[in-house]
């Protein structure tokens, strides 16, 4: 069976502006969360150990996009490595563990882990690793237990614990018991919604892991920008962006996403960072969204889109836009 990652790569080498929801936006949706539970917890990025329970797309996906933002961050990747780790259904993604338990390609880079030794035991891992996230995403309910929560309030004062599978019958563990475990320290999300949650007189309102934050705004932010490729750095700074737009009264009480409510004007903002990415990185059409051109589709002519909020300025030529939140609204408004 081809993977996914096999077929995104090979129809992205063609040329083809695609991106795999499943493994580039679930990605982003996670890592966006991560950063916004720093605005909690006060920690920096850099020095944050990962684990994923689950080593499948999505949870590889979501390792590698947090290792490139770790180097954006100025990290060395190979130390950026060493504080992801992976756990698969053998158990933990690690170079000294028995060979009859082969590493993938795509684990691999992940493996490196000096001091660390081999464990089947979920729980076990949490204890060596000692990690400050635990995201799971391998649709196994309830196996976030409540020693492994207590394990993590050890050596956190904030365990931030992502139960990111759906639907609800297959998370790795409940709001509920992820507040009362942590005796109301965990900062919790989860891929499906939870009810607000009330400890000891303290309510608490979960994140909402949906990848509906991400993949409009990468579409909007992608076509607006005329990007001839979907790149990671775009994914990154979807991610960014998202977590970004997360009150502070959201934050107050552990929501490391805003609102579902909000999700329409995520995406002209999560549509803006993806667009100025695109130009970053090279692979915006030449003169994007100057004078509110939208670039036309495989070579066509564009569309110019007058605007009363455009802060474009100039007739399309020369430079980058300079307004790609303008221009996206443009985009959205004109084009769909």
């Amino acid at each position: 069976m081809t993977s996914c990652f096999v077929l995104c790569n090979r129809f992205q080498a063609k040329g083809a502006r695609t991106y795999n929801d499943d493994i580039q936006g679930t990605a982003a949706v996670t890592v966006a969360g991560i950063l916004g539970s720093l605005r909690v917890t006060k920690g920096k990025l850099s020095e944050q150990t990962v684990l994923f329970f689950g080593a499948g797309q999505a949870n590889i996906g979501a390792a590698e996009l947090l290792v490139k933002a770790l180097v954006e961050d100025g990290v060395d990747e190979p130390i950026a490595r060493s504080n992801v780790f992976l756990f698969d259904s053998k158990g933990l993604v690690v170079d000294s563990r028995p060979a009859e338990f082969a590493i993938s390609d795509d684990k691999a880079p992940f493996a490196a882990k000096p001091g660390v030794s081999f464990t089947s035991s979920l729980e076990e891992a949490v204890k060596r690793v000692k990690p400050t996230h635990l995201v799971g995403a391998a649709a196994q309910p309830s196996v976030f237990t409540k020693k492994i929560i207590e394990s993590m309030c050890k050596f956190n004062p904030r365990p931030v614990v992502f139960a990111l599978s759906n639907p609800t019958s297959k998370a790795e563990c409940t709001a509920t018991q992820a507040y009362e475990w942590s005796k109301g320290t965990a900062v919790f999300a989860s891929g499906t919604l939870f009810a607000p949650v009330t400890y000891k007189g303290t309510t608490f309102a979960p994140g909402f892991a949906n990848n509906a934050f991400i993949f409009p705004g990468v579409a909007a932010g992608s076509l607006a920008s005329g990007a001839s490729s979907v790149t990671d750095g775009m994914f990154l700074a979807a991610a960014r962006s998202l977590a970004s737009r997360v009150s502070e009264e959201n934050l107050a009480v552990g929501a490391v996403y805003p609102p579902t409510s909000t999700i329409r004007e995520a995406a002209i903002g999560v549509g803006a960072a993806v667009a100025a990415a695109a130009a970053a990185e090279g692979v915006a059409a030449e003169g994007a969204c100057r004078g509110g051109l939208i670039p036309g589709r495989n070579g066509a002519a564009g569309t110019r889109v007058p605007s009363l909020d455009a802060l474009t300025g100039g007739d399309g030529g020369e430079g980058a836009c300079a307004n790609w939140e303008a221009c996206v609204r443009d985009y959205l408004k004109t084009c769909l």
